[in-house]
């Protein structure tokens, strides 16, 4: 038989007592071990580091090192090799501590003999050996716990005799999706019902009822309430199996854990709910409807591409007699420019009512904004004088408002001459120009979502094609207008709901006050 070959590294500075363990080391039976020697801990540990010895004897007091920290930085060069202190002092209370720092024993070198020593190191290996393996099985355990808390599906059979139920069988995966091992659904035969929120048992039994009568039912959703005390939602899928006689034998059902999708599907609802309240507050900025203005047919609308639009329109009356006709549209769509739509509203009413001037009103607008929020505001400010039939505007980056004249040609464009509102504090924001109105004439300003708008080719609806469309409706109501606008834009795209948001102004001079 071919002895046991255990390779050993001595730490000992003592030349004596180093030479005495060899000889005790060489003279074994039953055993080859083969020893490596080093006086100082920082020679020992270069060694220990490759990690090709079974053990390791350390003296406690070295040239480098001495008391615990000797076994403390000996475990932590290689904690896989057992340690084995040796030792002039005979102290239990040193031992002990030895142990804990890291060592699999203790040896007093006045007391060594050999049998003793082999003894100690072979003990000390398997104490080691048997540790990792502890250490593996534990971790695979962990795994394995893991892997099982994930299984979110489990089935189970349940077998009739005569109609009734005599036996059911759960798999594994019903430990986490309810909490319930497949050893107590077998025990407790009522458990199945007795775990169903008690809001839900009517509906399952009635589906259960079904069932046993033979009927092709859908999987059913429901509340249980777990061991751990919180409450799932599961689905349910049952398949039935019948004799030859087409008597119910058994089924068989598919459990599936749902509470996330649950939770997920109730998080959308919430915020579909708080996307609808802030929807039906932007109707309440928007104007209900148009003012009536003798000699003029007014009439505006706006289509958010989202819930909540970043575009904005309101019909202002000014101290001077004038009326305001504002259109603007803040970076982006969605709720966030929604917000900034809002602040930009209730700035321009509250200041209209104290200053007339549109320089003025919009310079203090441009001041709050560029304190409150990022996305900039495009905004093209026309005011009417009716009695006049005179048209003044301020254009801050907005896409030019159109003057058609009676015949449909293009009579004048409000085009911008200043920067957006909320991105320069000092900048200034002056009337761009004015125009005198006719009978016939329509004025149109619109956002840039309608422009931009894409066909599937790519092509952008553009200018030419909204003043198209203005002129071939132009002898109808302004309202219509807007509407065959809208429709058109939409066409062009190909598209059910716009993809920014759209809004337009449509006004018309009317010679006797009535629309033509």
């Amino acid at each position: 038989m071919t002895p046991e070959l255990l390779r050993l590294l001595l730490i000992e500075d003592n030349p004596i007592d180093a030479s005495v363990i060899q000889h005790f080391l060489a003279h074994t039976n039953g055993m080859h071990i083969e020893s490596e020697h080093a006086e100082r801990l920082s020679t020992g540990l270069a060694r220990l580091a490759d990690g090709r010895f079974d053990a390791v004897l350390v003296d406690l007091n070295l040239p480098d090192s001495s008391g615990l920290d000797t076994v403390v930085r000996t475990h932590a060069c290689n904690p896989r090799v057992p340690i084995v202190v040796l030792t002039g002092e005979n102290a239990d209370e040193l031992a002990l501590q030895a142990v804990k720092a890291g060592a699999e024993d203790y040896l007093c070198k006045s007391e060594l003999e050999p049998r003793l020593l082999v003894r100690s190191i072979r003990y000390a290996i398997e104490r080691a050996a048997h540790r990792r393996s502890d250490l593996q099985i534990q971790h695979e355990e962990s795994i394995y716990r893991e892997l099982l808390s994930a299984v979110t599906t489990y089935t189970y059979s349940v077998k009739f005799h005569n109609g009734i139920p005599i036996s059911t069988q759960h798999t594994l995966g019903c430990l986490s999706a309810t909490g319930y091992s497949p050893e107590e659904y077998a025990a407790d035969p009522y458990l199945w019902i007795e775990m169903v929120h008690p809001d839900d048992r009517a509906n399952l039994r009635e589906h259960v009822a079904k069932v046993h009568a033979g009927e092709r039912v859908p999987p059913v959703e429901h509340r249980i309430l777990h061991k751990d005390g919180s409450i799932r939602w599961v689905r349910s899928t049952i398949i039935t199996r019948y004799d030859e006689n087409a008597a119910l034998v058994a089924y068989d059902g598919l459990v599936e854990d749902i509470s996330a999708r649950k939770r997920a599907e109730q998080a959308l609802r919430e915020r579909d709910a708080h996307l609808l309240a802030a929807q039906e507050i932007q109707k309440h900025l928007w104007p209900a409807a148009p003012p009536s203005l003798p000699g003029f047919d007014i009439a505006g609308a706006a289509y958010p591409a989202e819930f909540a639009a970043g575009d904005y329109f309101d019909y202002i009356p000014m101290l001077d007699g004038s009326l305001g006709l504002v259109i603007g549209d803040v970076a982006g769509h969605g709720l966030g420019p929604a917000i900034v739509m809002a602040l930009a509203y209730a700035h321009l009413r509250s200041l209209a009512r104290v200053h007339n001037g549109t320089d003025e009103i919009l310079t203090r607008v441009n001041e709050f904004l560029v304190d409150e929020t990022d996305p900039f505001v495009t905004l093209l400010f026309v005011r009417l004088y009716p009695h006049s039939r005179m048209l003044a505007w301020t254009n801050a980056g907005h896409p030019p408002g159109m003057v058609l004249d009676a015949a449909g040609n293009v009579k004048s464009r409000m085009e911008a001459t200043t920067i957006p509102l909320a991105i320069r504090r000092e900048a200034q924001f002056t009337a761009c120009g004015t125009t005198k109105l006719e009978p016939g004439d329509i004025v149109l300003l619109l956002t840039d979502g309608g422009l931009e708008a894409r066909s599937p080719a790519g092509a952008a609806f553009g200018l030419q094609r909204a003043i198209q469309v203005v002129a071939a409706n132009r002898s109808r109501p302004a309202c219509e207008i807007v509407e065959a606008l809208y429709r058109a834009v939409l066409d062009f795209c190909a598209q059910p709901q716009p993809l920014d948001d759209i809004t337009l102004i449509v006004f018309k001079v009317v010679a006797d006050g009535r629309p033509e």
